[in-house]
């Protein structure tokens, strides 16, 4: 169900797409649909018209008041963030239901009978800043309206009314159509007529077996790799010496072994025309070490080893000891370079130059790479830009002024775990520590000074703790399947598009 086979239109905007349970990669794929959908049991099931609440908070409370107003001072770095209203920013991952949640705790609170969800910014009880709307307003109601809510909370059946979303304009495909979108996206084949009839006659449980064997194929790892190139973009150091060139020559003399050897011998071709490639592809090997011997994919960032085969072994000057066959590129090994604290991909001088950083930039460009490829989580998206630079007068604004905190509080500390490797990927840890004019290194909190020297294993340990890593990986499989990121809520109400993008 990606860009090769994307399915027929169907009379009145229906699309044939495969939406079927499957065990394996199925569970993701059925994860990764089911991102941003209202999974609230159903209190109205068949109900014409049903909006459920969290859709009405999206529509009538969040994106035209506490987007549109609100969240500029009841942020984590705004003026308010130390009342009971501090709201997530439309960047990051699941804000809606976070803030409905935390206005559902603080409407829990009343004064003389109204609520003080609706007493502050009318400013029956004194705000900070001052009325926001007047009594009776439509947003004084749209807030009424979400308090009657949290009382008597509705919910609505997926395909009942205005409110389903899009599942209600997915049509379930057969399982032998099923079969041939996934084969294709998984192994680039089309299914036999063998494997047809087998789920033709077998039914779900058939097909299930025939995705847990196109995981087990050579050709799904090929595809796993492109799926993560897309993101990493590693592949761009695959041609010529471009890989090995980045390795620093002090650290690795022998970076460039293959010159060396004759083109007249075995060794000396093949390591022609597989030093620099393996070493490039060591990012994309990791992972799909870590998915074909079935261990936790957090091991994608903690993984205290480099996954090197004979000929990346050798420019690291590890040797070839270690291998069955030293002329064989696809055989692989957990391997160590001492006086490396190695955390997975992070550490890896491919990811480290490909995410490259500079005197100003600070590791802060690395850090939101982090965030978007292992969070679910665009920084940027966290606040307005451009920022007008004309307004900023502050002392340090990365520090203190609000438009620039908004995100900054969030990457720096991540940047300064970055601190021990410079702007060509080499571990260098600082002489003098970490910038005092920046947040403390960390990760929603300070890392202890004990680990600094292992900032990025630490970094790792707390990334792959956060729940939002689970969900980055449903994102990356959904992308590879689909051709596309998930779609992002809406934010620009003047798009003249905006009504069908949020009905979609």
């Amino acid at each position: 169900m990606g860009q090769r086979d994307s399915g027929r239109r169907r009379p009145g905007g229906r699309r044939r797409v495969s939406l079927r349970r499957a065990t394996g990669l199925g569970w993701v794929l059925a994860a990764a649909l089911a991102v941003g959908c209202d999974d609230e049991a159903p209190a109205d099931p068949g109900a014409e018209g049903c909006v459920s609440d969290l859709e009405f908070f999206q529509q009538q409370v969040s994106l035209p008041i506490l987007e549109a107003d609100c969240v500029n001072c009841h942020n984590p770095q705004g003026i308010a963030n130390q009342s009971m209203l501090v709201l997530a920013s439309s960047g990051e991952t699941d804000y809606l239901r976070r803030n409905l949640e935390i206005l559902r705790e603080v409407a829990a609170f009343e004064r003389d009978g109204v609520s003080i969800l609706r007493a502050m910014p009318t400013n029956r009880i004194p705000h900070g800043g001052g009325l926001r709307f007047e009594p009776g307003s439509d947003a004084d109601k749209a807030f009424q309206a979400l308090i009657e809510r949290f009382a008597a909370p509705v919910t609505c059946e997926a395909g009942a009314g205005s409110g389903s979303g899009v599942l209600a304009k997915v049509e379930l495909t057969d399982l032998p159509g099923t079969l041939r979108k996934a084969k294709l996206q998984l192994v680039g084949e089309l299914p036999t007529a063998e494997e047809l009839a087998a789920v033709s006659g077998g039914g779900e449980a058939a097909l299930d077996a025939l995705l847990l064997e196109y995981l087990s194929r050579d050709a799904f790892y090929d595809t796993l790799k492109r799926w993560w190139n897309d993101s990493l973009l590693t592949d761009k150091y695959a041609r010529g010496d471009e890989a090995t060139n980045l390795l620093d020559a002090d650290d690795f003399p022998n970076r460039h072994y293959y010159r060396e050897l004759s083109d007249e011998t075995e060794p000396g071709r093949l390591a022609r025309a597989h030093a620099n490639r393996s070493v490039a592809r060591e990012p994309l090997e990791l992972i799909a070490h870590v998915v074909r011997n079935e261990r936790p994919f957090t091991e994608v960032l903690t993984a205290d080893y480099m996954l090197l085969n004979p000929f990346s072994a050798q420019a690291y000057g590890l040797g070839t000891g270690a291998f069955d066959d030293p002329l064989d590129p696809e055989e692989f090994r957990e391997l160590r370079v001492d006086g490396l604290p190695h955390a997975g991909l992070l550490t890896s001088p491919m990811f480290l130059n490909r995410y490259p950083t500079t005197d100003t930039n600070r590791n802060r460009h690395r850090a939101r790479t982090v965030y978007q490829l292992f969070l679910a989580t665009d920084i940027l998206q966290k606040a307005d830009r451009p920022v007008d630079p004309t307004q900023i007068r502050d002392h340090n604004p990365t520090m203190n002024n609000p438009q620039c905190t908004v995100c900054h509080a969030t990457m720096d500390p991540m940047a300064g775990a970055f601190q021990n490797w410079d702007a060509r990927g080499r571990y260098r840890p600082p002489m003098e520590g970490w910038f005092a004019d920046m947040r403390p290194p960390g990760f929603e909190a300070d890392m202890p000074p004990a680990e600094w020297g292992r900032s990025l294993r630490w970094l790792a340990d707390a990334v792959v703790a956060d729940e939002r890593f689970a969900l980055s990986a449903v994102h990356a499989v959904y992308t590879g399947l689909v051709g596309r990121p998930p779609l992002l809520n809406p934010q620009d109400q003047s798009d003249p598009r905006f009504e069908a993008q949020l009905a979609f």
